[in-house]
């Protein structure tokens, strides 16, 4: 499902991609819930390029849902949009868990 979504986002069609992200994501693919969180932070309204102000709410969301199965790029945006909004306090816990998770592969 995940790879379906990849190839038809790859194609231009982001509501298709969409719709195969959030299967995957409901069956706990870390690295669909990482693609939503990256459209929605992107482009706003999922699966609509129209709408450039992001929607960093669903995008938050769907990073906390990758960072809570250990997807450390996840963690790194989630610290990102936490330093972008002035909370540096939650922005140094998200990049230190980032690392930690990175860390915990390179073992």
């Amino acid at each position: 499902m995940h790879n379906l979504g990849v190839l038809t986002h790859e194609a231009g069609d982001l509501d298709t991609a969409t719709a195969w992200w959030k299967q995957a994501a409901h069956h706990g693919n870390t690295s669909a819930m990482y693609n939503l969180g990256t459209l929605a932070e992107k482009t706003g309204d999922l699966g609509t390029l129209a709408e450039k102000t992001g929607d960093l709410d669903t995008a938050t969301t769907w990073y906390q849902q990758a960072a809570e199965h250990g997807d450390a790029d996840a963690m790194h945006n989630l610290g990102t949009l936490a330093h972008k909004a002035g909370d540096l306090g939650t922005a140094e816990m998200w990049f230190a868990r980032a690392q930690d998770a990175q860390d915990g592969l390179s073992t």
